[in-house]
């Protein structure tokens, strides 16, 4: 299970590389229950019960977790980073199919993991999901990408005990997050 995680962190590091070298309002209220991030990229709302884990959180990914697991070996977590692109938001199509290519070369040696990958609107915001299941582990990753000018916004889940919540706050995420 470590080999998968290691695997995924490289491969999103081969995305930034590999791709990334080369605004309207969503009209969404915050909720109550949330807490409201204001990034340099941008702003979005996370569940009041989750919080940023400034131990692992660095300048350009943040770390959230629900409060009261931070000290746990793998709690269930979600990550924020950004990255750039050399497709404008006209081409997101081909930055999914390259997303796509580069997770599917990652993942060839691997006989139980399950690919997927989707795509949605989310406001103003165009929306790719890839799910990587681990089929004997029972891990599900979730890395969407939301798409901006030549840039993303890459929202990583990794749900470790199938919890309801965690996608939750994932999605709730993704549909307050606008671009500055």
């Amino acid at each position: 299970m470590k080999k998968m995680i290691w695997t995924l962190g490289i491969v999103f590091c081969i995305v930034v590389l590999v791709i990334g070298c080369s605004k309207k309002d969503n009209s969404r209220k915050e909720n109550i229950e949330e807490q409201k991030y204001i990034k340099t990229f941008g702003e979005y709302c996370v569940s009041k019960q989750w919080i940023e884990n400034k131990e692992h959180s660095t300048d350009d990914m943040f770390f959230y977790v629900k409060e009261g697991t931070e000290k746990q070996r793998q709690p269930d977590n979600i990550a924020v980073s950004i990255g750039e692109n050399k497709y404008s938001k006209e081409e997101s199509e081909r930055f999914k199919e390259a997303i796509q290519q580069q997770i599917s070369e990652q993942l060839s040696g691997y006989s139980d993991v399950t690919l997927t990958a989707s795509g949605f609107q989310s406001g103003d915001n165009t929306v790719y999901l890839f799910t990587v299941a681990e089929n004997d582990t029972g891990l599900i990753t979730n890395q969407y990408y939301i798409v901006g000018e030549k840039k993303y916004c890459l929202v990583q889940e990794s749900n470790f005990d199938e919890s309801g919540e965690c996608d939750e706050v994932a999605k709730n995420l993704i549909k307050s997050f606008k671009w500055k």
